[in-house]
């Protein structure tokens, strides 16, 4: 049975708040005692990147590990698609009950305009100032090696 069957429902449950693909990943971490799955940063050259398996990590831990990732992509980003062109008809709709669903509407918040701001700074002769974010991961399933064939 693979890791992906055997996790119990619990950790994947929905919660009022939408739960995210790293706060899934961390459930499934926790379930499997893989945590802490963050490299300590201390030790890490420069940009955060790890360059070494952490001594308490094993590789099919690891494995494990992105094979639920890959997973939880595959379902995240499809549905991420699915909300946002519900949105997009949503967004001409006004509030009210609609068969089994009620529809409300907040106030939008006010947003910095990001673009007039960096055209601001750089006409007065200013650094737009940046910060460093996370490293971008990149999970790809390949197929699995097939094994060495002996020289006879």
């Amino acid at each position: 049975m693979s890791v992906r069957q055997e996790i119990p429902l619990s950790i994947v449950a929905t919660t009022p708040r939408r739960p995210s693909l790293r706060g899934l990943l961390r459930g499934a971490g926790r379930w499997l005692g893989l945590l802490p799955l963050e490299a300590a940063a201390t030790d890490e050259p420069g940009d955060g990147i790890p360059t070494r398996l952490p001594a308490d990590l094993s590789v099919e831990a690891v494995a494990a590990v992105l094979a639920e990732y890959y997973a939880a992509k595959q379902i995240a980003d499809p549905a991420a698609a699915r909300v946002k062109a519900a949105r997009d008809v949503l967004a001409r709709v006004p509030a009210g009950t609609y068969g089994s669903y009620r529809l409300k509407w907040g106030r939008g918040r006010n947003q910095m305009d990001q673009q007039t701001v960096r055209d601001l700074l750089t006409k007065l002769g200013h650094p737009v100032p940046t910060t460093k974010t996370s490293p971008v991961i990149g999970v790809a399933y390949i197929a699995a090696p097939e094994p060495a064939a002996h020289a006879a």
